[in-house]
């Protein structure tokens, strides 16, 4: 019967989508450093490019998801794109047993590996309204035009059709024509 529950327990959480288990996991994780910070980083770089959690929050830049996941970090004293740099510096688990992330994030920016910034946030599109209405106009012209290229490619292949017909029949014509003459021939043959 525990078997049953635990194994019920673990279709629960399998059920839910896989952002919301590694974040419970990560809260969890709080308060804890060495490998348990390193399981946290990968949970959390996980739940950051995770395209189902970046779809919920509308997809946010990558600064303001990386905000909401500093919240999971904030007894390292880390924002997460600091934790995410320092997870590419070291990759293995190992590296991160002596539980010093303060040597190893300076250790990091030695060896010029630089965070990025939010003022390196990249910049967003924008169009003024007239760029969006001569926009709109073009693309409703190329949609025109492509149902009426439409039309014609229909309109082609009837008259193809018909052509094909009109050969057939001028070819039954000449048929019946070589025929008639052959009866004229013979008709005033028989006459002279």
């Amino acid at each position: 019967m525990t078997t049953n529950k635990a194994l019920g327990s673990s279709a629960k959480k399998d059920s839910r989508p896989r952002y919301v288990v590694a974040l419970e996991q990560a809260r969890a994780m709080m308060g804890q450093s060495g490998l348990v910070a390193f399981d946290r980083a990968t949970l959390l770089v996980g739940v950051f490019n995770d395209a189902q959690w970046r779809a919920k929050l509308d997809n946010l830049d990558d600064f303001g998801l990386a905000e909401i996941l500093d919240e999971y970090l904030c007894d390292l004293c880390l924002r997460f794109h600091d934790l995410r740099r320092l997870l590419e510096f070291y990759p293995r688990r190992s590296q991160w047993a002596s539980g010093k992330l303060a040597d190893m994030y300076d250790e990091m920016i030695e060896a010029g590996i630089k965070v990025p910034e939010r003022e390196a946030k990249r910049t967003r599109q924008t169009a003024t309204l007239a760029e969006l209405k001569a926009l709109i106009a073009e693309k409703q012209d190329l949609q025109q035009r492509v149902k009426t290229a439409e039309n014609l490619r229909g309109r082609v292949e009837e008259l193809e059709m018909e052509l094909e017909l009109a050969r057939k029949q001028i070819a039954q014509l000449e048929r019946e024509n070589v025929a008639l003459r052959a009866r004229l021939a013979e008709n005033l043959e028989l006459l002279a």
